[in-house]
């Protein structure tokens, strides 16, 4: 079963030390330990399902409200 930890933590699962960073994805067994990691909000199931695309969309590109036409910058001083 893949899971992600909600939460850090660390302790023993089937006899063995495990830890868990919070948004970190690991494949474990499924047993009565995890179930209740999951009940109390430490793991989550991470078994998603393939990314579903979105409809095409038309693409949205505003119109610029005016252009300016180049101006000649020299001789101008940024200090006022």
């Amino acid at each position: 079963m893949k899971v992600e930890a909600a939460k850090g933590f660390s302790g023993f699962l089937n006899g063995k030390s495990f830890s868990m960073h919070a948004g970190e994805v690991c494949e474990v067994e499924d047993s009565g330990t995890v179930q209740e990691l999951i009940s109390i909000g430490y793991l989550e199931a991470a078994d998603t399902p393939a990314p579903q695309t979105e409809p095409n969309a038309p693409e949205y590109s505003p119109e610029p409200d005016e252009v300016k036409p180049d101006e000649d910058k020299r001789g101008k001083s940024k200090r006022g």
